[in-house]
């Protein structure tokens, strides 16, 4: 009779299990007590929004904007960056620089390459939607860069003084890196 008691406490257990899940679906509501629904007549219903979420249809309060810096503001400041590009050898690699007026490009002597800058933030901060400079003053620095050879694009990108190997140049040949920005005099 030992099995005949082991199967009614496994069914015992099991309808327990069952109630339990039941009430716990059923928001544990006691027996006889009718749920009041909103009347529907042939307008929605608003239900309540939880805090700190916008309704339906409407979009988040935007973030506190991080002060944009024109072109024209940076440029009052710094006047051009120099980049270095070295040779990937293990021994007599040589290591080139130039120097690159804002919104200017160079070729670099001794290489192939020639890169051209895009943009410049001497502050560098991300947000949602846009890359902006918190301050003009060098704090993290990065210069959005195109690295050509020849008619070719090797590599359009950010290149950053302070994290060189973040989303750098890949090349067999080469690295090349943002060294520092120049101050206008």
């Amino acid at each position: 009779m030992k099995g005949g008691n082991t199967l009614k406490t496994i069914m015992t257990v099991t309808a327990m299990l069952c109630v339990a899940g039941s009430l716990f679906l059923t928001g544990c509501k006691k027996p006889g007590v009718v749920e009041e629904k909103p009347e529907v007549s042939g307008a929605q219903t608003e239900l309540p929004v939880p805090q700190g979420l916008p309704p339906q249809g409407e979009a988040p309060p935007a973030p506190a904007p991080i002060r944009q810096v024109m072109d024209s503001e940076v440029s009052t400041r710094w006047r051009a960056l120099e980049i270095t590009v070295e040779e990937k050898k293990e021994e007599g690699g040589q290591t080139f620089t130039v120097e690159i007026p804002l919104g200017g490009e160079a070729e670099v002597e001794g290489t192939p390459l020639k890169i051209q800058l895009l943009g410049f933030v001497p502050d560098f901060s991300m947000g949602a939607d846009s890359i902006v400079t918190k301050s003009l003053d060098d704090v993290n620095p990065a210069a959005k860069i195109t690295v050509t050879e020849g008619e070719q694009v090797l590599f359009t990108g950010w290149s950053f003084r302070d994290f060189p190997g973040m989303h750098s140049f890949e090349d067999p040949r080469y690295t090349v890196r943002l060294t520092r920005a120049v101050p206008a005099e």
